[in-house]
This record gives structure tokens, C-alpha cells and sequence, in this order.
């Protein structure tokens, strides 16, 4: 399912960087602009289809590690709330956040953590006629933190809530309204919570009646003095970055991606192959350089470890950009010198906020 994961990544990746160039484009013609917004929802819903069977292979695997934090849980769940907007607003629903007037704090992994509200509530307006209210709670029980996500949805009937949170399950009332998932959000929900030393339970009176879940963490014991809300695995850089070479074998992607950059005002070329983006990266003195990982003739890795030899590579900003999103190949490629691995296809902004100057939106 990973190499599934990442051979699906590399047609994504043009297909993404074509449909960011649509939206630097004015069309006057209402259709195109309907069939760009089409394309743009499909390849998002893709998107997240290739991200969930990596995440299969992961928990199949055991390979899901948590990078715990002191959070204050009012900052987190508003962050994750506003990543969800889009899909509650596509739906006309109302989404109501009722926060804690006294600060709770939990030891978590925060990109884990946003990842399970965020499938909550997503799962809430998917399964929520259009229109229909969604509300996010939280509490403190005893020594626990509690999260609930309740709706007026669809439902749950009895004999099906003790399957709910097993991996591919989909509810037949609900297989009309699964808008293309696998099944496999609320099964996350679980293991993560459960990682965490937590607990999750779901609740509904019948179908058609709405339902909630509640998912339960242990408070954290470490001083709140020491919470944050979120972490950035994108450290802080000043100067921006105008000079950019993509190696990349893809020639779709490459070009594709450039032409986006250019449009940015950037001065990018491209590179099909590790010696060619070598021999680039020293003669255009590449400021950036943005990395394809399998490349024909030799790695990505070894091509980052050849730019740090030169002067101009040393101090050049190096990402890798490639399908393989494995805990390893992340670690593959920071040894290998690269200062960022992002995962096809690239999320532009994100981009264009590291280049520009290493910052990052707190969601991201």
C-alpha cells in the first residue's frame, strides 16, 4: 500500500501544480471556471485518498510514532476547527466551538492530535445532510480531557456502533454520503487516541437521530508554563530565495512545478536527471533547489550530499520533493542533507512561504 501510495503521488503531483495555475489564470468563461473548481475538489478528495492508504500501511505496520507536547487544548482544537471550515462551509452547516473558560492541557503529539479532531469533524459533515449543525465540546472529567464531536446527521444504528471504529467500515445508511472514502478515519481515530493512553466511544440513538464521539486523553502533569499549541517542522529562515532548480525526471511535474514558481516571480529551470541538476545547481548558483528523490542515474539523497559539496550549495535550500512519505525516507532525507521532504503533490503555499522566508501558517 506505500509503494501503492507513492506511485499514485507522481501523476498527482502535475496534475496539483496544473490546477494552482488555473487559479493564477482569469476566466471569463463560467464553465471553465466551474470545471477548474471541479478539478481542484477532485484532486484534493484524491489527495487525501493516497494519504489514507499510506496511513493503513502505517497502522498495519506499527510504524505510527507520536512526537509528544505539552498542548493547551483550546488553541489546538481552534486550529483544527479552522482547517475543517471548508468542507462545513461547502455543506452549509453550522459548526458551533464551545471552549473551556479554564486552560486544559494534554501531553500530545500535535500533528496527530489536529489529525484526529480534523477526521471527526470531517466525518461529521460528511455524514450530515446539507444544512445540518455540527458542535465541537471539550471538558475536563476527573484527571481526563474530554473531546466530544456531536451532529444532527444521519445516525447510527444500534447493532452497528460496536463495528464503528473498525478499519473499512462503512455503514450502508451511509455509503451514498461516503463521498469516496476507504473507511479507514474513524479506525485512525482510534489507534491514535489509544497511542496516547486514551479512549474513544461513539453514541447515537438510532438512525437518523444524529450521533457523537467522544474521545478521552490523559491530562498532562508538566508545568502548563511549558504548552504550545502547535509545532512547525519548518524552521525559521530569513532570506528569500529567488533562484530555483527542480530535479525531477517527471517532466510534467518539473515543468509544471517551474512554471508555477515563475509565475511567482521566480527564476526556475529544471533538471531530468541527478548529474544534470548537479552541474545546474553550480552553474545557475541555486539558491533552492527542490528534489525528486528517484531520480535515473543516481538518488536524490546523493544528489543532495553531492550540491553540499560546493560553495553555492552550502547554503542553499534543499527539499525533497517525492512520493515516498515513510517516517524513514524522512530521515533519509535530513542525513542526506536536505532541509525540508514534503510529500507529492506539494502544498504551493507551503512552498512559496519556505522560500520566501521559512514561515508557515500554524495549521500547516
Amino acid at each position: 500500500m506505500a509503494t501503492l501510495a507513492h506511485e499514485l503521488r507522481n501523476p498527482l503531483a502535475p496534475m496539483r501544480n496544473v490546477v494552482d495555475l488555473l487559479h493564477l489564470k482569469n476566466f471569463a468563461d463560467p464553465q471553465m471556471l466551474w470545471a477548474r473548481d471541479v478539478l481542484d475538489r477532485q484532486m484534493t478528495q484524491m489527495t487525501h485518498l493516497v494519504d489514507g492508504l499510506l496511513e493503513v500501511s502505517r497502522i498495519s505496520e506499527g510504524k505510527i510514532t507520536l512526537r509528544r507536547e505539552v498542548l493547551d487544548l483550546a488553541t489546538a482544537l481552534k486550529y483544527a476547527a479552522e482547517a475543517c471550515q471548508p468542507i462545513v462551509t461547502a455543506a452549509s452547516h453550522t459548526l458551533t466551538v464551545e471552549l473551556p473558560h479554564q486552560p486544559i492541557f494534554i501531553n500530545a503529539d500535535p500533528t496527530r492530535f489536529s489529525q484526529i479532531v480534523q477526521n471527526l469533524l470531517n466525518n461529521a459533515a460528511k455524514y450530515t445532510p446539507n444544512g445540518g449543525a455540527i458542535w465541537l465540546t471539550v471538558r475536563r472529567e476527573d484527571e481526563q480531557a474530554v473531546i466530544s464531536v456531536r451532529d444532527n446527521g444521519i445516525g447510527i444504528a444500534t447493532e452497528h456502533l460496536p463495528s464503528l471504529f473498525e478499519i473499512f467500515t462503512q455503514l450502508d445508511a451511509g455509503l451514498e454520503r461516503s463521498q469516496g472514502g476507504l473507511g479507514i478515519g474513524l479506525s485512525l481515530v482510534r489507534t491514535l487516541t489509544e497511542l496516547h493512553g486514551g479512549s474513544v466511544s461513539a453514541h447515537s440513538a438510532g438512525a437518523g437521530l444524529g450521533s457523537e464521539i467522544i474521545v478521552r486523553f490523559p491530562l498532562s502533569n508538566e508545568p502548563s508554563a511549558t504548552a504550545i499549541s502547535h509545532v512547525s517542522d519548518l524552521p525559521a529562515r530569513n532570506a528569500a530565495r529567488r533562484r530555483v532548480l527542480i530535479v525531477d525526471d517527471n517532466e510534467d511535474a518539473a515543468e509544471s512545478l517551474a512554471m508555477l514558481l515563475q509565475a511567482e516571480g521566480y527564476d526556475a529551470l529544471t533538471a531530468s536527471d541527478g548529474r544534470t541538476g548537479i552541474r545546474i545547481a553550480d552553474e545557475f548558483s541555486a539558491e533552492a533547489i527542490i528534489l525528486d528523490i528517484g531520480l535515473p542515474d543516481m538518488t536524490g539523497y546523493e544528489v543532495a550530499q553531492a550540491v553540499r559539496q560546493s560553495q553555492p550549495g552550502k547554503s542553499a535550500l534543499v527539499i525533497a520533493l517525492t512520493g515516498w512519505g515513510q517516517k524513514q525516507d524522512k530521515q533519509d532525507a535530513e542525513l542526506a542533507g536536505c532541509d525540508f521532504h514534503f510529500t507529492k503533490p506539494v502544498d504551493l503555499e507551503r512552498l512559496l512561504a519556505i522560500l520566501a522566508d521559512g514561515s508557515v501558517d500554524p495549521g500547516a
